[in-house]
């Protein structure tokens, strides 16, 4: 049997411990103030592995679950293409003032991004179902937490190559399309969804939904059960500019 610093790192052994005992372990990890930040960061990712594996494997594909997953993919749309038009305004209204100011820098970037939402005391609504739980809001603050939750910086919701404005020629309409799904080497919009199921029979229930890139990304590769995913009603919008001084 491995063991990192205390821990069990060993996938033979990880197998063997339920959904709750991996999210207790991954509790202790997020709060152990002598792991390193680079030990804390690869146990993380292999608690949140296998228990995403857990998750996905209890995950039943009914008509309510695959109405909801329809659903989450519409938001993953919807919210994509709010925050890239937010950004190219933004950077459009920074040219102009650029323009009437020339000597105020000399390149300009404006990116725009969907970050995992929390939810915020005292807001109106929750942008998070299902957290009722301190040990609830823990997990999912360790699980939407780039510092600890490394896959989240790794690979982003939407791209930095896809959703980056940089000159006022851009077309947010063609990039918006890009960062949702992607080009075919002729051109056309490449339709063909993001996620692959494992079972054909998962597989044949949602046939009729084609998953964007920022669902896929968040799906398999940031440690995020679909159960997880299913428990968000908006997501965080950020618009960051960077800009070289002269």
């Amino acid at each position: 049997m491995k063991y990192k610093d205390g821990y069990i790192a060993d996938y033979e052994m990880l197998g063997q411990m339920t959904v709750k005992e991996l999210e207790d372990t991954l509790m202790r990890i997020a709060d152990d103030v002598y792991l390193s930040e680079d030990a804390k960061r690869e146990l993380v990712k292999m608690y949140l592995d296998e228990r995403k594996w857990k998750l996905d494997r209890e995950f039943v594909f009914t008509e309510e679950n695959v109405r909801r997953m329809n659903e989450m993919n519409k938001l993953f749309e919807k919210q994509t293409a709010e925050v890239m038009h937010l950004a190219h305004q933004i950077f459009l209204d920074e040219m102009e003032v650029r323009r009437q100011t020339p000597d105020g820098y000399n390149h300009l970037e404006v990116r725009a991004e969907l970050l995992i939402p929390y939810n915020e005391y005292g807001a109106e609504e929750e942008s998070v179902a299902g957290l009722d739980t301190e040990c609830d809001e823990m997990l999912w603050g360790m699980l939407g937490s780039r510092g600890i939750n490394w896959m989240l910086d790794s690979f982003r919701l939407l791209a930095e190559s896809d959703a980056t404005f940089t000159t006022v020629s851009c077309d947010v309409e063609r990039m918006i399309v890009e960062a949702l799904y992607g080009f075919l080497e002729n051109g056309e919009v490449d339709r063909y969804s993001w996620i692959s199921f494992r079972e054909e029979s998962d597989r044949e229930k949602v046939k009729d939904i084609c998953f964007v890139r920022p669902f896929h990304n968040l799906y398999d590769f940031c440690g995020f059960s679909m159960q997880d995913i299913l428990k968000i009603k908006q997501f965080r919008l950020n618009v960051e500019m960077v800009y070289e001084n002269i």
